[in-house]
Formats: C-alpha cells, structure tokens, sequence
C-alpha cells in the first residue's frame, strides 16, 4: 500500500501546533493593530466632533460679526443723516445771516451814494451858479 497520505499521531500534533499559533498571533499581532485601530477611530471621531463644534461656533461668530456689522452701517447712516440735517440747517442759518448782512450793505451803499450824489449835486448846483453868475458878468462887461 502505497498511500501519500498517512493519518496519525502527527496530526493532532500540528492541529495544536496551529492553534497554539493562532492563539500567539491574536496577542502578538491582532489584538495590538484592533487596539490601535480602535484608539485611531476614537481620535478621528473626537478630532471630527471639536471640527463640528469648531465649524458651528466659527458660524455662529459670522452670523454675529454680520450683524454687528449691519447695525454698525446702519448706525453710520443715522448719523450720516443727523449731520446732513445739522448742516444744512447750519447752512441756512449762515446763508440767512449772509443775505442780512449784504442787504443792510446794500441799504447802507444806496443811503450812501444818495448822500455822495445830493453833495455833489449841490455843489454842482452852487458852482453853476457861481458859473452863471461870472458868465454873465463876463457878457455884461
């Protein structure tokens, strides 16, 4: 009988020869990468929830920065009008003032040329008659 295969003893010398192994290899090799796959997966899931709480709180600091900013602008143009309305009530006040003074100016101006024009009216009067008079002394003589 020539059989290749021959079933004995051996056999469940290697059967335990493997389980031994597979037993070795659990704690050599198995367990060590399932604990350091276990501990990545807690940091990944970690690290993405302070990314989550990070992105949420960056949002919500936008959302705030956004409003401020629009209060800010319009804050501005409340005072962009206040001092638009203060100054063309001051430019009123200061173009009323203007127009006061120039006609008392004017008023003053006219009075005065009126005196200048009677002055020099009279004394061209006084001098015509001065003239007259010479003149006809002249024709007469």
């Amino acid at each position: 009988m020539d059989r290749m295969i021959f079933i004995d003893h051996t056999i469940f010398i290697q059967l335990v020869n493997f389980i031994v192994a597979i037993i070795a290899l659990n704690f050599l090799l198995i367990k060590p990468v399932r604990n350091r796959m276990a501990a990545r997966r807690t940091l990944i899931e970690g690290i993405s929830g302070e990314i989550d709480q990070f992105t949420a709180t960056a949002a919500e600091k936008l959302s705030g920065y956004e409003a401020a900013l629009t209060e800010a602008k319009t804050a501005a143009a409340r005072a962009r009008e206040a001092l638009k309305s203060e100054a063309e009530a001051l430019e009123g006040e200061m173009i009323g003032n203007a127009r006061a003074a120039a006609d008392v100016y004017l008023e003053n101006a006219r009075q005065d040329y009126s005196r200048v024009r009677k002055t020099a009216k009279e004394a061209l009067l006084n001098e015509v008659n001065a003239m007259a008079a010479l003149a006809a002394k002249k024709l007469l003589d």
